[in-house]
Formats: structure tokens, sequence, C-alpha cells
């Protein structure tokens, strides 16, 4: 499941409602647990995470490599 806020929305309560709403859902479904990614300057979302109580995965990380647009290279 991915959600966010469009930012001309932002800052109204909105991410933490959706982000409430998700963990109800989920707990609903019978998900045991949720994983949430959030970039290091979202300095509200972070903020979210924790007051919901999510905790920082420790050694994890995301990785990201383009496949195709400008400047991308055919594989080897």
């Amino acid at each position: 499941m991915l959600t966010g806020v469009a930012a001309a929305w932002q800052r109204r309560g909105l991410g933490m409602a959706v982000k409430v709403a998700a963990t109800h859902w989920a707990k609903a479904a019978g998900w045991e647990r949720l994983n949430v990614g959030t970039a290091g300057v979202n300095a509200g979302m972070r903020a979210i995470n924790d007051a919901l109580g999510f905790k920082p995965m420790p050694g994890w990380s995301r990785w990201m490599k383009p496949v195709a647009g400008p400047g991308v290279s055919a594989p080897r």
C-alpha cells in the first residue's frame, strides 16, 4: 500500500489521518505489521511515524536503479 498527500494539501492533518486509517485497515485485514518508507528529509512524515509508534529498522536501506530515460545506458 502506498499513501501520500499532494504538496498543496500537506500540513492539514491529512497525512496523519491517512496513516491512521491505513493502520486500522491493515489490522482489520489481519496484517501483523506495517513497514513504511519515508524520505529522510520528510520531517513531517517522520514525526507522524514516530507519534504512531513506528520504529526505525536499523540495517535496512532502499535502493533504486533507473532503467530508462535520459542518461541511462543500455544494460550489460
